[in-house]
């Protein structure tokens, strides 16, 4: 008689949850507990996504967060953007159009922070995400239908953490 011996399919079966349990918090964190906002998990699967391009094609990507146009866009490295000579629209009509997020009105960019910068009055923020896998430390802070919420970006991580409030640098770390 061929087949499998109680013990054997207790250790698979073991296996398998031991798996489920250290996955799960992975999945949870990637994106399913948003409170329903599609943009929102479209903002954090372009982090994760980046992130992943980076390494995969070697090549570093920096994600450009511009609040006056309450956009989102990236460009790679062999791609360069002149600040003060575009102008705000070109990027959303022209060559980077594939690589542009317009946010609606449920969801608003309101700054970013990075440790040691002082970026007030600013309209564009920069995170960079490295070929070697890593990328600027940042909290960039939205707000979804007038709830102000926080992303939290670390270098190791592949997947940012969505904090419930705004929180500041002091409060973070």
């Amino acid at each position: 008689m061929d087949g499998f011996t109680l013990m054997e399919l207790v250790v698979v079966m073991g296996i398998m949850a031991g798996l489920l349990v250290f996955s799960f918090p992975l999945f949870r964190s990637a994106g399913t507990n948003l409170g329903g906002s599609n943009q929102l998990h479209e903002v954090v699967t372009l982090i994760q996504g980046l992130r992943l391009k980076a390494v995969e094609q070697e090549i570093d990507y920096t994600l450009h967060f511009d609040r006056e146009a309450q956009q989102l866009f990236f460009t790679d490295e062999t791609e360069t953007i002149e600040t003060e000579a575009r102008d705000k629209t070109s990027y959303a009509h022209g060559k980077f159009e594939k690589n542009v997020l317009s946010l609606n009105s449920g969801l608003e960019i309101l700054d970013v922070e990075f440790p040691g910068l002082v970026c007030e009055n600013t309209n564009e923020y920069r995170i960079v995400f490295r070929k070697q896998g890593y990328s600027d430390f940042a909290l960039v802070h939205l707000r979804k239908n007038g709830r102000e919420i926080t992303l939290k970006i670390e270098p190791f991580l592949s997947v940012p953490i969505l904090l419930d409030r705004y929180v500041t640098l002091e409060n973070c770390i």
